[in-house]
């Protein structure tokens, strides 16, 4: 009986049961997670172009992705607990947010005509912790927005955009600086804001509701979990070798 309602469109498109194409929701996600990925990927090519051509030094390219990284690797667990504890809207569109100012200042930096380059890796700092709270909390949004029937097919189509950004992103970050090179940081800013915006327009109910209080035990719960379940843990761990021998996307 569903699933012919479903055909026969009389579904709410905001409906976690609606057919994927006429899901808003999922829709809007995928915008947003689209654009989110983008932006990073093109500020990191573009950033790492502009300093090397503004210092001649290789190893600002190491110190660029060291800051980056740096507070994603510090704040993960705790950004993890807030995307649990939290409306993961306001999470995404406050992280994007974030991430505009950052990438907005880094711009004015650059194009101001200042020799020094630490202020830099200071909002490149900004970035990665925006990145560390935006990520989890996009990461899990989306089996709030369709149903487990359509889940496999969704989770695919992420996969699919996530992909597609991932190598479209550094593509961009050239073609922007090859082409409008003044404009290059605000076209990376209005991806972050079209990821907020997109995220503020989801309808879903995204708010988590837990009564267990937050402890030192809540915060390392998951990894316990994964150290005790064996599957999970060899998963992550090809996982993780894939990356360090492979790409930073493997």
């Amino acid at each position: 009986m569903t699933e012919n309602t479903a055909e026969s469109g009389t579904m709410p498109a905001g409906s976690t049961d609606a057919p994927l194409s006429r899901n808003r929701d999922f829709l809007l996600f995928l915008i947003c997670r689209g654009c989110a990925m983008i932006g990073f990927q093109t500020l990191s090519v573009a950033v790492g172009w502009h300093v090397y051509v503004r210092t001649g030094e290789v190893m600002n390219l190491a110190y660029i992705g060291l800051f980056m990284f740096l507070p994603f690797l510090v704040l993960f667990l705790p950004a993890g607990l807030v995307a649990d504890r939290m409306d993961r809207r306001l999470i995404i569109i406050g992280a994007a947010l974030l991430h505009a100012v950052a990438v907005g200042l880094t711009g004015f930096w650059l194009y101001s005509g200042a020799t020094a380059i630490w202020p830099i890796f200071l909002f490149l700092t900004m970035t990665g912790a925006a990145q560390a709270f935006l990520h989890p909390a996009n990461q899990a949004m989306l089996p709030n927005l369709v149903s487990r029937a359509v889940f496999a097919r969704a989770f695919a189509t992420t996969t699919t955009v996530t992909r597609a950004a991932q190598i479209g992103g550094p593509m961009l970050g050239g073609i922007l600086i090859a082409g409008i090179d003044t404009g290059t940081y605000l076209a990376i800013a209005a991806f972050y804001a079209t990821c907020a915006v997109t995220a503020w327009m989801i309808r879903a109910d995204l708010r988590i509701r837990s009564a267990e209080p937050v402890s030192l035990s809540v915060l390392l719960g998951g990894i316990r979990y994964i150290r005790g379940t064996r599957l999970i843990l060899a998963a992550v761990l090809i996982d993780l070798l894939a990356v360090l021998f492979g790409s930073v996307t493997g």
